[in-house]
């Protein structure tokens, strides 16, 4: 991890203008979170409910709910905490070594880590 992260803060620091690249990116993969999340809601939540019980998911209605409730505030979570204050301070020149392994991913870690032991134990 520590050898990526070295790249990715040698590769910003070379090309000023790699900075901003990773704002399109965050539009696009936190708008398509946060659709993914109104399709599922505007279809009816039982829709993919249904979907969940065909597939053996255990638990189907809690895992419904998780993985819109996920796709909506972590889409969210995409646009405005990485593009806020932190992607604005990397693109004005500020401190890099803040890329390291942000609060966010590791808040990221934790929750996938979480989901995944529920899942374990509903199985």
């Amino acid at each position: 991890m520590k050898i990526l992260s070295d790249f990715v803060v040698k590769l910003l620091t070379r090309c000023p203008g790699a900075r901003w690249s990773p704002i399109p990116l965050r539009l696009i993969v936190g708008y398509g979170f946060m659709q993914h999340g109104f399709a599922k809601l505007s279809r009816g939540p039982d829709a993919f409910i249904a979907i969940l019980q065909a597939m053996g998911v255990p638990v189907p209605h809690f895992m419904a709910w998780l993985t819109i409730l996920t796709e909506l505030i972590g889409g969210l979570a995409v646009l405005l905490i990485r593009i806020g204050l932190l992607q604005l301070l990397q693109a004005g020149g500020g401190d890099l070594d803040q890329l390291d392994q942000p609060l966010f991913e590791r808040r990221l870690a934790i929750s996938i880590d979480l989901v995944q032991t529920i899942v374990r134990v509903a199985a």
